[in-house]
């Protein structure tokens, strides 16, 4: 196999300490890098987020912050915690197939295969605000939608279409052949 073994060793660094970003920016941003990071081919991330912000020194700086919980002893999920289990939950196994275009500088769109049984999940997400995204489906096709909480929504198909709404939280549409 000559595919190059792609490590992220240094981020990514999402800190929340007062100042900086919030509980929820930090959940988009760690899964949007984790998504981005797949899109390029590194699948290793011994420094992804953190289990626990640091009560130290280190609590009160970049690094230490980054936690997916809360300083120890109260250890409160924060949101990434939950849109990491999310994107663990849809990607598990699936490896990453195309960019797909969308039309728009700052709306994303990335197809993932699972490696065995073929099904599709794709991630849609935009930069800030709210953008509509309509999709050609096959007749009998029944789309899940699930937000970055994993809630579940069947998108119901009007004239061979479906449309949902994206913001800045990666959501996980399933049941597509391809967008």
């Amino acid at each position: 196999n000559k595919t190059p073994l792609l490590t992220m060793v240094e981020g990514t660094c999402a800190p929340t300490p007062p100042g900086a970003l919030t509980w929820d920016e930090q959940a988009d941003l760690y899964t949007r890098n984790f998504l981005l990071y797949f899109a390029y081919g590194v699948y290793r991330h011994p420094s992804g987020p953190t289990p626990f912000d640091c009560g130290n020194y280190w609590g009160e700086e970049h690094y230490g912050a980054c936690g997916l919980f809360s300083r120890v002893p109260l250890c409160a999920p924060k949101p990434a915690y939950v849109a990491y289990a999310t994107l663990t939950r849809h990607l598990n196994r699936a490896n990453f197939v195309q960019w797909l275009p969308t039309g728009s500088l700052s709306t994303y769109a990335l197809q993932f295969k699972h490696y065995k049984t073929e099904k599709l999940v794709h991630v849609f997400w935009t930069i800030r605000g709210q953008r509509p995204v309509s999709l050609a489906v096959p007749p009998a096709a029944t789309v899940t939608h699930y937000d970055e909480d994993d809630n579940a929504t069947v998108l119901t198909q009007r004239e061979g279409r479906v449309t949902f709404l994206v913001d800045s939280s990666p959501c996980y549409v399933a049941g597509l052949t391809n967008a």
